[in-house]
């Protein structure tokens, strides 16, 4: 199954092209021109898998701003890998500031090539997190197994211990 990918651009053209590279690299893209969109797309995919794997956004949108977007995606799905796109450096560092963790910051306009190192760069990160999850999720199910098995032992040593 391909990853998906949010784009959420307002110029129509780039958003086009972003559309076009990051689908023909492999991946399921899903666009849109506004962040009060965009959410509603994140919100849905989320709560009706497959979500999204990588999120793509302006800071510049209209709708609810870039900075919005990423917050309330971030609430949702603290995880999820973000590249940010701006043509406006001193935007990006006042409020990126703000956030912590770090992400995948792009500065317009930029190659082709950096976006799709940007975007395997994020899909190593998600694919590092689900692997470190499924760990955790192994031996915190093995513990919960010993425990119930010394819980039965000593069940069973205080029935034989009382006939």
């Amino acid at each position: 199954m391909n990853k998906k990918v949010l784009v959420v651009d307002d110029e129509p053209l780039l958003l086009a092209a972003l559309d076009h590279i990051i689908s023909s690299a492999g991946y399921d893209v899903i666009t849109s021109m506004d962040g009060t969109g965009a959410f509603q797309k994140y919100s849905f995919a989320f709560n009706n898998p497959p979500s999204f794997d990588i999120v793509i956004t302006d800071l510049t949108i209209p709708g609810i701003s870039g900075i919005e977007l990423i917050r309330q995606i971030v609430e949702l799905d603290p995880f999820v890998p973000i590249i940010i796109t701006t043509g406006q450096y001193d935007v990006l560092n006042i409020e990126m500031s703000s956030f912590a963790g770090s992400w995948e910051m792009l500065l317009k306009p930029f190659r082709k090539q950096d976006m799709l190192d940007a975007i395997e760069r994020a899909s190593l990160k998600k694919d590092a997190f689900r692997t470190e999850v499924h760990k955790r999720d192994v031996i915190n199910s093995l513990i919960k197994f010993e425990n119930q098995k010394k819980t039965a032992e000593k069940t069973d040593l205080e029935k034989n211990a009382g006939n």
